[in-house]
């Protein structure tokens, strides 16, 4: 019997969060509606050492040489048997309920092929700092270059992912944005959300979007660089508005009780560690 989820984890180097990961996607209370993969690039810390002592309960896993995220993602996926798929990065986690609201989701909307949810921020430690909430799906707000999908936080099936091509592997940053542009411009496809919280991103001296975002280092100006290279080649590849229609669409679409969530739960939750909301 297929799982209803399949759970690709990639993982280079984060042997110290990767237990928790894989451990947050097995504490979900699914069973066997919950397979994990773990690809791992070839790490050189403990990483192997852990993987295998969760092998026998993984669905599959390697640990290689492969040439990037993307690429993981492409290899592991072609390994999942689940109905919907998603993937944890080893420094993140599921947050409590995740896969139980997704699945909620599922059942009142079978013919969906697409779920996306909510998020939050936290340090190294988990603890919160940040809150999002995903927006309701909006055309305008897509077309203008505002697709407000978290990367782990979306679910979605292997038809789709196979009808939009899979990952970008040229992709380093931006390649969960172009495969959710694919899923509308050439799949013609539109997610369903859940304001539940789906998963804690895990911010980090290491972590690759930490970088993007710093400027402390010049790997960190290295990574900012590239991602807003990338950002460049979707916008070429997929257009978008700019200037005042931009900004016009982003205040016409925002939710005055999304905002309101986002508000209470920054003040409800700022400080609590992920896996206690």
């Amino acid at each position: 019997m297929e799982p209803l989820f399949s759970i690709v984890i990639a993982n280079y180097n984060y042997g110290r969060f990767l237990a928790e990961a894989i451990e947050s996607a097995y504490s979900q209370g699914m069973g066997d509606e919950v397979e994990v993969i773990v690809c791992d690039g070839g790490s050189t810390d403990n990483s192997l050492e852990i993987i295998k002592r969760y092998k026998d309960r993984l669905a599959w896993w390697c640990s290689e040489k492969d040439d990037g995220q993307s690429n993981a993602f492409n290899k592991g996926f072609a390994h999942a048997r689940g109905r919907f798929l998603t993937w944890l990065n080893a420094d993140d986690v599921l947050t409590h309920g995740a896969l139980k609201a997704i699945a909620n989701e599922i059942a009142k909307h079978p013919d969906c092929e697409w779920f996306a949810g909510s998020s939050v921020w936290t340090d190294a430690n988990l603890m919160i700092h940040r809150c999002f909430c995903a927006h309701r799906f909006s055309v305008s707000r897509v077309r203008c270059g505002l697709m407000s999908v978290g990367g782990p936080s979306s679910f979605f099936t292997p038809r789709l992912l196979a009808a939009a091509g899979g990952f970008d592997e040229t992709l380093h940053y931006k390649m969960d944005t172009d495969l959710w542009y694919r899923f509308f411009f050439k799949c013609g496809a539109r997610y369903r959300r859940t304001r539940h919280n789906i998963f804690a991103y895990r911010q980090h001296e290491a972590s690759k979007m930490s970088g993007a975002d710093s400027h402390a280092t010049e790997r960190a100006l290295a990574n900012r660089r590239r991602a807003l290279e990338e950002g460049w080649v979707l916008k070429q590849r997929y257009g978008g508005q700019t200037g005042w229609r931009a900004k016009f669409t982003r205040l016409a679409t925002l939710s005055l009780v999304d905002h309101l969530v986002v508000m209470w739960r920054n003040f409800k939750w700022k400080g609590m560690r992920a896996t206690e909301i």
